[in-house]
Parts: structure tokens; sequence; C-alpha cells
């Protein structure tokens, strides 16, 4: 949140000056803080008072510091969010409400499923946008608001339920990579999943997890402490001119082990029996009904002259 310093000789003087200086009203700032002044802010003070009558039992400055609640961006958002939803389905509307240090923008919707999407591409490609375009939106210059707060876009508790999906498979893997002593890959997924992620098992005791690959194909890696990373259990150095493959003490050829190299850096395929339990949260849109309309297109005719009518290329007369 954004915050600024304020000098006056009461907090409402000093609301009003904030709410001035910031451009939002003085119901969306509160005071943080407050400070006994220094040399400086009091000659400061000074300039701003020069040429006005003090009197002699006006209260003594105080060094305030006070900061924009959520009310102006929660606006901004509901704003800018009821015209992007809208215009992808019709009568769709936004609610923003703040959650800790960002804010949630539920979506309102008849078709929930059109705007979630297959895995919830298009949820996120509307959060992408929301997170975008709105520090900029937000501001009558122009300029980018580097404290608008991050936007997470919900509908129907999809991310909440997301959010569940992706702490048990993170458990299962824990589980799996403790149990066995080996590193373990998860799907590819977004870097708003892959945060969260890394965020939900860093409490986590006796592993570590990093990303690798590249988008969109980069996932995590959850790997036990002291193991070698990128390797799991440690083996033996392959020997000169090959490298040592993954099962049954294998030699690659260096062409076979370069091209091994290359598909692991996109994609590791993750083991399975993490995700078996999830297959009936995929979405499913085999009962979602499209839509019609009338084309604006003028009607097929068939030409006048039929092709089957027309002389072939062996029966035209050359000179």
């Amino acid at each position: 949140m954004k915050e600024i310093e304020i000098i006056a000789r009461s907090e409402e003087e000093a609301l009003g000056k904030a709410a001035e200086r910031l451009g939002a009203s003085p119901g969306d700032i509160h005071i943080v803080e407050e400070y006994e002044p220094d040399d400086d802010d009091l000659a400061v003070l000074d300039r701003e008072e020069a040429g006005q009558d003090i009197a002699d039992d006006a209260p003594e400055p105080v060094l305030y510091v006070l900061r924009v609640g959520m009310g102006p961006y929660l606006r901004a958002a509901e704003e800018f969010g009821n015209g992007l939803v809208g215009k992808f389905q019709p009568g769709a509307t936004c609610e923003a409400i703040p959650r800790g240090d960002h804010l949630r923008l539920y979506i309102h919707a008849v078709e929930p499923s059109i705007l979630i999407g297959r895995d919830g591409a298009t949820l996120n490609a509307l959060q992408h946008i929301c997170n975008r375009a709105l520090p900029r939106w937000n501001q009558s210059d122009g300029k980018e608001d580097r404290d608008f707060p991050l936007v997470l876009l919900d509908i129907e508790d999809y991310l909440d339920r997301k959010h569940e999906r992706l702490e048990r498979i993170a458990d299962r893997a824990v589980g799996k990579a403790k149990k066995t002593r080996r590193k373990v890959s998860l799907k590819p997924m977004t870097s708003m999943d892959r945060k969260y992620v890394h965020n939900y098992l860093k409490e986590q005791g006796g592993i570590e997890t990093y990303s690798e690959g590249r988008d969109p194909y980069r996932y995590i890696v959850i790997e036990p402490k002291g193991g070698r990373r990128g390797g799991g259990r440690s083996e033996a150095p392959p020997r000169s001119g090959a490298k040592k493959g993954p099962k049954n003490g294998n030699l690659l050829t260096p062409e076979e082990a370069e091209e091994r190299r290359r598909r692991e850096e996109f994609f590791t395929p993750p083991t399975d029996d993490l995700y078996e339990e999830e297959t009936d949260d995929e979405e499913n849109f085999d009962d979602v009904e499209i839509e019609e309309h009338e084309s604006r297109l003028p009607p097929y005719q068939e030409p006048e002259d039929d092709k089957r009518d027309r002389p072939l290329v062996d029966e035209l007369e050359f000179e």
C-alpha cells in the first residue's frame, strides 16, 4: 500500500493534506504512525505556514505516516472488471473484496464454465489482463501505480478449489520424495500456481523446491534436502564419451545424452500417481450449449454453369 509522511498540527489537517497530494478521499486514508518531527520536518512546516497567522495556543506539530486503504483500488478493480467480463459474457459482473495484501475480484456470471476455460486458462488470461492494465488505467497521468495490489480473479469459488487441489498434489509429492529419497517433478504450471506451491511448501522441513524448464512447460521439482540436485541418489561417474542412463546402468552415446538433455530442459514427465485422484475436478464442457447465430453472409448458390458440362482439357482444340 502507498504511504506518505505529512507534518501537521492535527490529524484532520494531515488527512486533508494527504488526500490532496494522493488524489484520494480522506475516508480512504488512515494514519499508521506518529513521530516527533526533527529540524528538517519543522523547516518544511515553516515554509508551508509562511504568511499564515498561527495562534499561540496552536497544537504542536506532529509527523504523521499515512497509508491509502483499499477503497480506491477496489472501486477501480470493479469498474475495470465489469467492463472486461461484460465483453466476454453479457450480464456478468464483478465484486472486489480485500484479502490481506491483495484483492479478490469475484465474478458473477450465468455460464461460469465459459469464463473459467479448460484448466482455468481463460480465467488466468483475464487475471493477467487485469494485473497488467489496472496499475496504469487507474492513473490520470498514465504512469504505472507500483503500489496497486495484486488482483486475483475467482468465480464460483474456483480459486479456492484449485488451491486445495494444489495443496493435495504437493503433499503427496512431498511424501513420495521423503519416502524414496529422490526428487519428484510436478506437472507444468502457471507462474501464479508455482508461486502458491512454493509458498505453501516453504515451511516444510527436509525438502527444497525449485523450478526447472521454460514456460509454458516450466514445472516445480521437490527434492529431499541433502540430495544432489538433478540426480537424486548418488551415482558412479560414467565412462568417458558416454552418459549413464536412468535405468539399469545403460550408457548413452554423446548424441543420445544431448537429445535427452534437451527434452528434459523443456519438460520432465511427472509422476502420474500424484494426479490420479484429481481427474474428477477437470472441467467438462460436453454439456455447454453453443448458441447459433444467423450468418450475415449471403446463402450459398450453385453456379449456373455446371462444371460437368464443361469440355475436358483433352477435348479442347488447340491451334
